[in-house]
């Protein structure tokens, strides 16, 4: 089976610890090197002083994203949350692979077939210009069409991790509501 794993993973933080997790898990992928780990997507908002959030997707091998994904609740809690949310899909590949694959064979088939029939045969111009045209067309499909397959290829060979980053939710945060939750903090208990 050829099959495409997809991850997507919710960890909440203490305010102002989202954004540097989200930093340090981008810095381990990219000291992984581009063999094994890339970064597709980095994005951070900020909604306040106290209120950022992110988003990382990576692209990885299974053998160096197991381990990452092991560590990630680990790694939350240290940073004053949890893992919140953990969903893993797939999609198999395998019948567009073995089609894509068929395809190609028969496609380069043409191609050295009309490759050599333009060296080997002396006919009108017209006739010549018509096979190069056809030549053509079907060299640019097959480039098409192998590089459909070796982007499926790659999506077998690697799996997509996306992790989004949230702040442990605060009441009134950075808000006209601040110093309102500051007197209701120090008012003594009853």
């Amino acid at each position: 089976p050829q099959i495409a794993y997809t991850y997507d993973y919710t960890l909440t933080t203490r305010p102002g610890a989202a954004l540097a997790l989200m930093q340090r898990h981008e810095a381990a992928c990219v000291k992984a090197g581009p063999a094994v780990c890339r970064v597709v997507d980095s994005v951070s908002r900020r909604r306040g002083r106290d209120d950022v959030s992110g988003s990382l997707t990576l692209r990885a091998q299974p053998s160096w994203l197991t381990p990452f994904r092991g560590g990630l609740q680990a790694q939350a809690e240290a940073a004053g949350g949890k893992v919140i949310t953990a969903s893993a899909s797939s999609e198999d590949l395998s019948r567009e692979i073995v089609d894509t694959e068929a395809r190609v064979r028969a496609m380069t088939t043409l191609r050295d077939r009309l490759q050599q029939l333009l060296a080997t045969r002396s006919a009108p111009l017209d006739q010549l210009l018509q096979t190069e045209r056809e030549l053509a067309r079907v060299q640019g499909d097959l480039d098409s069409t192998q590089s459909m397959l070796n982007e499926m290829r790659g999506r077998v060979a690697t799996s997509m991790l996306t992790v989004n980053y949230e702040p442990v939710s605060q009441i009134a945060p950075d808000s006209a509501f601040r110093p309102v939750k500051a007197a209701l903090d120090s008012a003594p208990a009853v």
